[in-house]
């Protein structure tokens, strides 16, 4: 008989062994990076983190406007307002994936940057 790995046991453990600040911050990082995706993404971002642990998928889940249930079904919290900032093109040269922040960043850098003195 073959033997079957758990792909997510590790995250689990890893996600449980963080401190509390780590948890509020890492969770922070998701919520901020899966606002910008469909919700076909954030859901099934938050079915795999479910599979690792269910505080872990079910803080993400309220984090992006959905209650997770005991048995892992998702709904929209209500008020919560689902429309994901993705689709929203940066501006130019910044690219329309990940964070929206992106685009003000890199102009931001442009802004505080200095021109380099090669030698």
């Amino acid at each position: 008989m073959k033997h079957r790995t758990n792909d997510f046991k590790q995250a689990g453990e890893r996600y449980r062994l963080l401190e509390d600040w780590e948890r509020d911050e890492l969770i922070q990082n998701l919520v901020d990076g899966l606002k910008c995706c469909h919700h076909t993404v954030q859901t099934k971002m938050i079915e795999l983190l479910t599979q690792c642990d269910f505080d872990y998928s079910n803080r993400v889940a309220n984090g992006n406007g959905l209650r997770m249930h005991d048995d892992g079904s998702l709904e929209i919290e209500m008020g919560a307002e689902m429309t994901p900032t993705y689709g929203k093109f940066p501006k130019e040269g910044g690219s329309p994936l990940g964070s929206n922040k992106a685009a003000d960043a890199v102009e931001e850098a442009n802004e505080k940057g200095n021109d380099a003195h090669p030698y």
